[in-house]
């Protein structure tokens, strides 16, 4: 159950996932914050891993 959690969640962490891209669910909230300029948006994350990618990936793209 944790494997298919953390798969779900941080597809990018296993070596199988060849994309260059940002998995589609990074992408999504990405959307969903531009779409909610000057709103608090809540990013819901099961391990402490995939906090720190969003963070990272939020903070990069809206410095």
């Amino acid at each position: 159950m944790n494997m298919l959690i953390r798969a779900t969640s941080m597809p990018q962490a296993y070596r199988e996932y060849t994309s260059e891209e940002i998995p589609t669910k990074a992408r999504e909230i990405l959307k969903i914050i531009e779409g909610n300029p000057g709103e608090k948006v809540a990013v819901g994350c099961l391990t402490i891993e995939a906090a720190e990618y969003y963070r990272g990936l939020v903070s990069q793209r809206f410095p």
